[in-house]
C-alpha cells in the first residue's frame, strides 16, 4: 500500500472515530453527597451543573418525587429514602452525572400539653433546638390541648 493511500485511510478512521461532543462535562467538579431535609430539600442545579437547562432526565431513588423549575434552576426533592445513602441520576445529551443522597436522619416529634381548664392563651415551646426563641414554636390550639409537631 502506498504511503499517500496508508496516510487517507488513517485520516479516515480518525474523523469516523470523532464523535462531535462538548469537551465539558456535565458537572461542576465532583458533586458532594446531598443530605436530604425530611419532607423536602430545594437543589438549586446551578451549584452542581455547568448548564442546568440541558438536563433531559433526572432519576431520583424510590420514595422521592421532584418538581422541576426550569425558569429558577432549582430542583424541589420531596419525600424521604428508605436507604441511609443512594445514588440520584442526572443526564443531558451527552454525559450522564450521579448525585449522592443522604437520607434525614430527623424524625419528626409531636409536642402536646394538655389544657382542659383552658387557663393559657398562648403556649411556646423554647429549647436549644431553636435557639432559646418563642417565635417559632407556637402550639396550635385544639379543644383541651396545645400540639406542635417538629422535625428534630
Amino acid at each position: 500500500m502506498k504511503k499517500g493511500n496508508l496516510l487517507l485511510v488513517w485520516l479516515l478512521l480518525l474523523l469516523v472515530s470523532c464523535q462531535l461532543k462538548p469537551n465539558e462535562r456535565l458537572s461542576i467538579g465532583l458533586i458532594h453527597p446531598v443530605s436530604l431535609n425530611p419532607d423536602s430539600t430545594l437543589l438549586y442545579l446551578e451549584d452542581y451543573f455547568w448548564k442546568p437547562e440541558d438536563l433531559l432526565e433526572i432519576q431520583l431513588p424510590d420514595g422521592l418525587s421532584y418538581t422541576l423549575n426550569k425558569r429558577n434552576n432549582t430542583l424541589l426533592v420531596l419525600g424521604n429514602m428508605s436507604e441511609p445513602l443512594a445514588p440520584a441520576f442526572f443526564s443531558d445529551k451527552y454525559h450522564k452525572a450521579t448525585v449522592l443522597l443522604k437520607r434525614s436522619e430527623k424524625q419528626t416529634v409531636a409536642f402536646k400539653l394538655v389544657d382542659s381548664l383552658r387557663k393559657y392563651k398562648n403556649v411556646c415551646l423554647k429549647a436549644s433546638f431553636n435557639g432559646w426563641t418563642i417565635d417559632s414554636m407556637r402550639f396550635d390550639s385544639l379543644s383541651n390541648s396545645w400540639t406542635i409537631q417538629k422535625s428534630l
